[in-house]
């Protein structure tokens, strides 16, 4: 009784993304640089090295038609292979993100910080609606600095007790059903940031009541980048 009394509630009590937020900025801002991240499955250990996260909307004038994800990021080393998904967004190997509809439309203050990113093909193939929880995942910014220099960014809620704090995704080894739904990143604007960002970043997660535990450095000193897309 004593340890179930000491285990947090997670989400915390109030807990939500980030208020009155401005998501076509952010998206312009791009691209972003990890600074610090949570390993997901799609994501080990050995790929946290020069990891940039580009955001290419399919119309700059209506972000609910869907926006590219192109992410890139090297193996072993930040001179090894570079992995990543498609340059354009599209095919197999393609990321989508979509505003949050059902989000937007139940809270208007939080709703435009709440995304769904799911695989382009699944919405392409099969004509699913990306806000299925069945094929996307939550991808919510939680804390920004007012002028985008640094975002805390999470796979929804962090819903699972960790340290006394509150995680995404499940403890320990992860496998492909832990890919919705989890993940959480520092990305900053200048991929040398450092302290810069991750300070007030860090404190900004931690007042919101997550696990800092699960964070792992991203190497970016000596990184190349691949040509950032129009």
């Amino acid at each position: 009784a004593a340890e179930a009394a000491r285990r947090p509630k997670c989400p915390p009590k109030g807990f939500d993304s980030l208020a009155n937020f401005d998501i076509a900025a952010f998206v312009q801002a791009s691209p972003w640089y990890a600074i610090e991240q949570q390993e997901v499955f799609y994501q080990p250990k050995d790929q946290l090295f020069c990891v940039r996260a580009q955001y290419v909307p399919r119309d700059p004038k209506d972000l609910s038609k869907g926006i590219a994800v192109l992410n890139t990021a090297n193996t072993g080393s930040v001179t090894g292979p570079a992995v990543g998904s498609s340059a354009t967004g599209a095919g197999f190997n393609g990321i989508v993100a979509v505003a949050g509809a059902k989000a937007a439309k139940k809270d208007p203050a939080t709703g435009a910080s709440k995304l769904r990113v799911l695989p382009a093909f699944l919405e392409a193939a099969f004509k699913l609606k990306p806000q299925n929880p069945l094929i996307s995942g939550a991808y919510w910014v939680v804390a920004a600095a007012p002028d985008l220099s640094w975002a805390v960014i999470s796979g929804g809620a962090p819903t699972t007790p960790s340290n006394g704090k509150c995680r995404t995704g499940r403890a320990g080894p992860q496998t492909p059903l832990d890919t919705n739904n989890s993940g959480f990143w520092i990305f900053a604007k200048d991929p040398l940031a450092g302290a810069a960002a991750t300070v007030p970043a860090r404190a900004a997660a931690e007042a919101l009541g997550y696990d800092l535990s699960v964070l792992l450095p991203v190497a970016q000193q000596g990184c190349s980048y691949p040509a950032a897309a129009a």
